[in-house]
């Protein structure tokens, strides 16, 4: 079960593989089918999560703030969604300083390689519960609360992750046009840097004349 979902959410950390033959023959089905069902539910989830933010954003500007025309929306709404990312990461290494017996830069990492889906195997959140179970030091019950404890932030992360990706998408258009004025704006910079030379040294050449003719 644990293969499973780890293969559906694509993070292999490779603590847990099948042995044989026949259970590699079914991760693979179950990747086949699994890995794009859960890749479309989490773009939505992500999209969602983004939409949901920018009407946050958008009731704040124009309640709030009572600003008619909000500006920006979708720098905000990135913005929001990086702050939600940066305390999930706090919380959840935080968490595993108590949890995992970790510190709190191993949680921070450990946890991160979860979000990115990278998975190392290096620290693996949730495996001590598992090793205790299979010990009998912890009842199934027990184990069953902390799955459910486990899930909440990891799919948390992974749509907050699916959000900020798909943020970073619609302000691709923001992002050029925010370039196309940087480069525009140079040859006016340079136009008016050679005015203002140009009236400086029309201003010495006058000064200098003047005190000539003074001498």
């Amino acid at each position: 079960m644990i293969i499973r979902l780890f293969s559906f959410f694509f993070l292999g950390y490779g603590h847990i593989t099948p042995q044989t033959p026949l259970g590699q023959g079914i991760t693979i089905i179950f990747c086949f089918f699994g890995i794009p069902i859960t890749m479309l539910a989490l773009k939505t989830t992500g999209e969602l999560l983004a939409f949901s933010i920018k009407c946050l954003v958008l009731k704040t500007e124009t309640s709030i703030l009572k600003r008619t025309e909000p500006k920006h929306v979708k720098r905000k709404t990135f913005c929001v969604a990086s702050i939600l990312m940066v305390f999930l990461f706090i919380l959840t290494g935080a968490s595993a300083v108590y949890l995992e017996n970790w510190t709190f830069i191993e949680g921070l990492y450990a946890w991160f390689t979860t979000f990115t889906t990278i998975g190392f195997g290096d620290f693996v959140p949730f495996h001590s519960f598992v090793m205790g179970a299979e010990q009998g030091k912890v009842s199934q019950s027990e184990l069953f609360v902390q799955s459910l404890l486990f899930f909440v932030p990891f799919m948390a992360g992974l749509s907050l992750t699916s959000c900020l990706l798909s943020c970073a998408v619609e302000s691709i258009d923001e992002i050029r046009d925010f370039r196309d004025r940087y480069i525009n704006c140079w040859p006016s910079l340079i136009s008016f840097k050679r005015k203002l030379f140009a009236r400086k040294g029309t201003s010495f050449n006058v000064t200098e004349e003047q005190n000539n003719e003074a001498t």
